[in-house]
């Protein structure tokens, strides 16, 4: 009986040495968030945040839209009139 308690010490040592080790190992991972993505939250994906984007950075404009400016700004205009 002793002897089996001794064993699963043991194990549980090793199984804590390995979980150790594992988490130690584990890359700690820093992602950079755009300050318009936390700024979407506040302001919505709506006009605020798309007027922003079409004066701030304009490459990010085509990266978030998948238009550019000038295509957007005719879509805009030509919705206007088929009201």
């Amino acid at each position: 009986m002793p002897a089996r308690k001794v064993l699963i010490g043991i194990a549980y040592i090793v199984v804590a040495m390995y979980t150790y080790r594992r988490l130690k190992k584990r890359r700690i991972r820093s992602i950079g968030v755009r300050d318009i993505y936390k700024r979407r939250i506040r302001f919505g994906d709506g006009h605020n945040l798309i007027q922003e984007l079409r004066f701030e950075d304009k490459d990010f404009f085509f990266i978030y839209t998948r238009m550019n400016v000038e295509r957007y700004e005719n879509t805009i205009y030509s919705s206007q009139f088929r009201r």
